[in-house]
């Protein structure tokens, strides 16, 4: 008798109670605390190769795929929470999202909402789990790297309003590092960044390098010169010196269609000379 009523109340339980407990043989990684409330509903530990997502799904060649990746190898980490109601999956992404970045790891890429692209492809094409297909509008996806360790991080809200988040690990050895780019080319990425034309033959082979590593990305070379001479002869010294470039480039067998030019002349907060370079 004493064992029915206990099996009795153990079914009247609430089913949140029973349910938000750990998968077995799982745990949080080390150094991200979960959200409080949260708990692991898939777990996996194993050593493997992996694509680490830089870019937003798109269709490449008939194929929806991301427009940048890495492929890495190393001890994966996939850890999968189901996450409290009272935390929307933007709350929940941001709070583990800092604890990344508070250890000092640096955003690779990051995209919100709809520029992410189809939340039911990164469910079952990236992360491979279905319970990460959410409404499109909802997800956050960003990836970081902290020394040799990589992180991503996944959050949505589905059409139930059950709020998913995906945390991915891999530890690489030193002894291999990742074909990602430069910190030096990273701060090229950015059209605001001049880069002195005396500067060029130092970051000619980043470039080069980041372009082969990265078929399907457009390279803008923007010319500058705020040196002495009419505006005409500042625009054209600027872009002169974008075609030489260009050239050199298309030299080293990188399609000539991928690489852009365009002429600001003095037209920009900078002195000096030099070139603005970027990519699509």
């Amino acid at each position: 008798m004493r064992f029915i009523v206990t099996l009795l109340c153990f079914l009247m339980l609430p089913l949140p109670a029973l349910a938000a407990t750990d998968t077995s043989n799982s745990s949080d990684y080390p150094g991200v605390d979960r959200i409080p409330g949260s708990y692991i509903v898939q777990y996996k530990n194993t050593t493997t190769s992996y694509r680490l997502v830089l870019g937003g799904l798109e269709k490449i060649n008939g194929v929806l795929a991301p427009e940048n990746e890495q492929r890495l190898s190393g001890e994966l980490f996939q850890i999968t929470y189901r996450i409290p109601e009272q935390y929307s999956a933007q709350e929940a992404f941001s709070l583990i999202g800092t604890q990344i970045t508070a250890m000092g790891g640096d955003v690779l890429f990051n995209c919100a909402g709809r520029d992410c692209g189809s939340s039911n492809q990164w469910a079952n094409n990236i992360f491979k789990y279905s319970r990460l297909y959410g409404v499109d509008s909802t997800q956050s996806f960003s990836s970081y790297q902290l020394g040799e360790r990589f992180f991503s991080l996944y959050a949505v809200k589905r059409g139930n309003k059950r709020v998913y988040m995906r945390l991915e690990v891999l530890e690489t050895p030193l002894s291999s590092p990742p074909k990602t780019a430069s910190s030096t080319f990273k701060q090229l990425l950015s059209p605001y960044q001049l880069i002195p034309l005396t500067d060029l033959p130092s970051e000619f082979g980043e470039i080069i390098e980041y372009l082969n590593t990265n078929p399907n990305r457009h390279l803008w070379i923007v010319g500058h010169d705020a040196k002495e001479g009419s505006i005409e002869q500042q625009i054209n010294r600027a872009s002169n010196s974008a075609d030489r470039l260009r050239a050199r480039l298309i030299e080293k067998g990188i399609d000539a269609e991928r690489i852009h030019v365009h002429s600001l002349g003095r037209f920009t907060d900078r002195q000096g000379a030099g070139l603005f370079v970027y990519v699509e």
